[in-house]
């Protein structure tokens, strides 16, 4: 086995294992823990991060109760590091700046947990904000649970997205589906909406819960926040929903994880993360019937989006049958019950992989406020109406001239 090499400075330490360097912070000693924990994964950030940082400062009211774990994941194109060392300098019994090399978004939210010192963790991203005057009314219910032996596993507020391009604002809450104002369990819950799920910007989790877990999302993956929050759910026993608007993000940017373009691309990381959460469901044991309806809903909404991406299929189709000409199949000679028979080598593996791949996509889509056909109008919707009823009698009448008629041919 081979031994990290540890250097140690005044507020942490770095470990140089395998090749690959890693900081962790020390723990303030004598310190009483603190509310909440926001690990904020920063990689060439510096032209959005003060807002994010800004409205987590807010959250604090004069309590001295909230740390911000700034993890600057090797960011080179810009000044981030040197942004997120200047916060640390201005507020450093609140922020931490943590410096790592580059390992994804996933790799930095394994280092903020690492870190974190709070009851809770929160994880946001650096193009993103919290609402100051929802997170008044989080705090307050975090700060009662400090003093509770047993304080509630996850926490859920609303989020609002934007979209950059149409000027579109959308509200996604959930007091359709839990209780509002009252600790509950997953037994007490409602039905899901087709297009409603829970994402990491709704959650808020026990920290001990993620750490006894062992929570650690693949390095080097994007959509890897849809691990995050499915992962810990068999785990988790109570919730309390606020309905407040907690979390705001916009969506639209090209450069964005959830473009469409840039999700086609990376879908190989999409089916990566799906087959995680579906390997992680199936070792999970799930109590509640109805979180293993939600789980199974979730997963299975994937397959829906295979369509999305013919050209996939297509590809993979071209691959198949290339193989199997390659093993002595012909599909060009023969009458057609023959070639019909020729292409079931073909049709399976597609199935197969077209499954496959859906499962991913649905994920990385649908979690993202891509709801497929919903709130789309058709080009024309069909009413019935007075021209109808016209059409409909003078038919009738020319149905029962033509009838007349022959009846009164067939008599002469």
């Amino acid at each position: 086995m081979q031994k990290a090499h540890v250097i140690r400075i005044s507020h942490g330490r770095y470990e140089l294992f395998s090749g690959r360097m890693r900081f962790y912070a020390w723990p303030r000693k004598g310190s009483k823990m603190k509310t909440i924990s926001f690990a904020v994964p920063c990689y060439n950030s510096a032209a959005y991060m003060d807002k994010c940082i800004e409205s987590l400062l807010a959250c604090d009211e004069g309590k001295n109760d909230i740390e911000i774990l700034i993890v600057d994941d090797g960011s080179t194109k810009d000044n981030t590091a040197e942004i997120a060392d200047a916060w640390q300098e201005k507020y450093p019994d609140t922020i931490r700046a943590i410096h790592k090399p580059n390992g994804g978004h996933g790799s930095a939210v394994n280092t903020g947990l690492a870190n974190a010192e709070g009851r809770y963790f929160k994880v946001v991203d650096s193009d993103d904000w919290l609402d100051k005057d929802a997170m008044h009314e989080v705090m307050a219910y975090l700060r009662r649970q400090m003093e509770l032996a047993e304080p509630t596993d996850m926490v859920i507020g609303n989020y609002v997205y934007e979209k950059v391009h149409e000027g579109t604002r959308t509200v996604m809450g959930y007091k359709n589906v839990f209780p509002v104002g009252e600790e509950f369990g997953w037994d007490d819950t409602k039905h899901f909406h087709q297009s409603q799920y829970l994402l990491m910007h709704s959650v808020i989790y026990r920290t001990e819960l993620l750490q006894d877990l062992g929570l650690k999302l693949p390095e080097h993956t994007f959509y890897v926040d849809n691990i995050f929050v499915f992962k810990p759910l068999p785990s988790v026993r109570t919730m309390y929903y606020l309905d407040v608007d907690m979390y705001r993000y916009f969506i639209g940017r090209e450069d964005q994880s959830v473009n469409e373009k840039v999700m086609y691309a990376r879908r190989d990381q999409q089916l990566r993360v799906t087959r995680i959460m579906i390997d992680a469901m199936n070792d999970a044991e799930i109590e509640s019937k109805k979180l293993e309806r939600y789980m199974l809903n979730y997963l299975s909404m994937m397959m829906c989006i295979a369509l999305r991406f013919i050209p996939t299929l297509l590809e993979e189709t071209d691959k198949i049958m290339s193989a199997q000409k390659a093993r002595g199949a012909d599909f060009d000679s023969g009458n057609i019950f023959q070639k019909a028979k020729a292409l079931v080598p073909i049709l399976v593996p597609l199935f197969i992989s077209a499954f496959r791949r859906a499962d991913e996509l649905a994920t990385a889509m649908e979690c993202r406020c891509y709801h497929g056909g919903e709130g789309r109008t058709r080009l024309k919707v069909l009413k019935f109406g007075a021209l109808d009823v016209k059409c409909a009698v003078v038919l009738t009448l020319c149905l029962a001239v033509i009838l007349s008629t022959r009846w009164l041919m067939a008599g002469i």
